[in-house]
């Protein structure tokens, strides 16, 4: 039975910097590539964009991913939003607390 895993994030899930010597490959690609090589037949999809915001994830991303009906989705975010001035990642992150939960 073919499976599906859908990545979603800014830069760090996008790869972005993770270079090695095949090129550049983030460790949503690598955790895809192992499960794959555990379960054949994974269908996958990375829908990160580096510098999105949490708000962007889960606003836009999230519904996106979740239409395809994954039986994993990988969420990493939210250093966009620790590094720009007068933001709190938990302020950024309390509205969104519901469609995280969603992803359960």
């Amino acid at each position: 039975m073919d499976r599906r895993c859908v990545a979603i994030g800014d830069s760090q899930t996008e790869g972005l910097w993770d270079g090695d010597d095949v090129g550049v490959c983030g460790f949503a690609d690598r955790l895809a590539a192992r499960l794959d090589a555990l379960h054949p037949g994974l269908q996958y999809a990375n829908l990160a964009v580096r510098g999105r915001r949490v708000a962007d994830v889960l606003g836009d991303q999230l519904p996106r991913a979740l239409s395809m009906r994954p039986d994993l989705v990988t969420v990493c975010a939210g250093m966009n939003d620790t590094i720009r001035p007068g933001r709190a990642f938990e302020a950024a992150l309390a509205p969104k607390r519901p469609a995280l939960r969603s992803v359960r």
